[in-house]
């Protein structure tokens, strides 16, 4: 049976219609800032709370460009296999020794793995050799600098970028634009935050345990930042540690 002209044109328009972009994925709730004062509270930690977020960003930033590891931890959770920004583990690409760092001493696996850069999207044509936004972590093209940037360029002179704008995630693209600032690179390190054998964090809870578990130097959670040099004292035998099995 033939199909009336009216229905023909309704098909051709349904399927060539132009799918929607899809933003950026995030799951689970707001983590509100009560939650990580008690949090803190009930591990005995001490903290230092923020009311203006620029100048969070610019203390973080600060720390970051004098070699020290954050543990990153705001909003909802990413969808997907790679951190974005919310629950990540950030340093400064500019130190060559940093990727053995990172690798032994926290995320507790092979010394030669690489780490891959986060950097502000209009400024990734002057450091990659990229077209384009690459906004989930899943392209891998030449770095143009890998001299300046050594510990997230991998050995066959590449890095799999991942590229933020302001509509993407705000927080983490005025961190990139703080240490910018400071550094010249609007590139940091960007691994997700959790260790070998288990899975990103996702509460306050696990961000914490996660954090005094291994070399971290600094945890921001929402608008709390906590050091390790304020808690030296602190009691790991207070956080519950689950077993997970290495991969």
């Amino acid at each position: 049976m033939p199909i009336p002209m009216t229905q023909m044109h309704q098909f051709k328009t349904s399927v060539t219609r132009q799918p929607k972009r899809i933003a950026i994925g995030f799951l689970t709730f707001i983590i509100r800032p009560i939650i990580v004062v008690n949090a803190f509270k009930k591990s005995k930690a001490v903290f230092k709370e923020y009311e203006k977020e620029e100048e969070l960003f610019a203390k973080t930033a600060q720390l970051i460009a004098e070699e020290n590891v954050i543990g990153w931890f705001q909003g909802r959770m990413e969808f997907g296999p790679r951190a974005l920004g919310s629950r990540s583990i950030l340093a400064s690409p500019k130190f060559k020794d940093m990727q053995s760092h990172l690798n032994l001493k926290i995320k507790k696996r092979e010394g030669f793995r690489p780490f891959a850069p986060i950097v502000i999207e209009e400024k990734a044509g002057e450091w990659f050799n990229i077209k384009g936004a690459s906004k989930y972590m899943l392209f891998t093209c030449n770095v143009k600098k890998p001299k300046e940037i050594p510990s997230c360029t991998h050995v066959d002179n590449t890095a799999r970028v991942q590229t933020v704008k302001k509509d993407d995630n705000m927080k983490i693209y005025s961190l990139l634009q703080e240490f910018e600032k400071l550094s010249g690179l609007p590139i940091l390190i960007n691994t997700s935050f959790n260790v070998r054998g288990e899975p990103i964090v996702a509460s306050v809870e696990d961000a914490v345990r996660c954090f005094f578990n291994t070399d971290m130097d600094i945890l921001v959670l929402g608008n709390h930042l906590l050091t390790k040099k304020d808690n030296y004292n602190f009691d790991v035998s207070n956080l519950k540690l689950p077993s997970y099995e290495l991969d």
